[in-house]
């Protein structure tokens, strides 16, 4: 099982290579008047209208997670 599980991961990460996000995925972090987004991932559009989330590193996510659509110039930026 956790081989079909490692080849299905693998399968989609192979799908999304060299395509870009369509989405950046941020997370709060500090408290009060100094809480900001970060950027902790990327999501790309499936085809089943779903959407692959792919988080940078490994995260320990304890809040909400927010994704916005990612405009042209900052794809370009990045």
């Amino acid at each position: 099982m956790r081989n079909q599980n490692r080849k299905a991961q693998s399968n989609a990460r192979n799908a999304d290579a060299g395509n870009r996000p369509n989405w950046v995925v941020k997370a709060p972090t500090g408290t009060g008047d100094k809480q900001r987004l970060e950027r902790i991932g990327a999501a790309w559009d499936r085809e089943d209208g779903g959407v692959c989330v792919r988080l940078i590193g490994t995260q320990v996510v304890s809040q909400d997670l927010y994704i916005y659509p990612i405009e042209n110039d900052e794809a370009d930026a990045r």
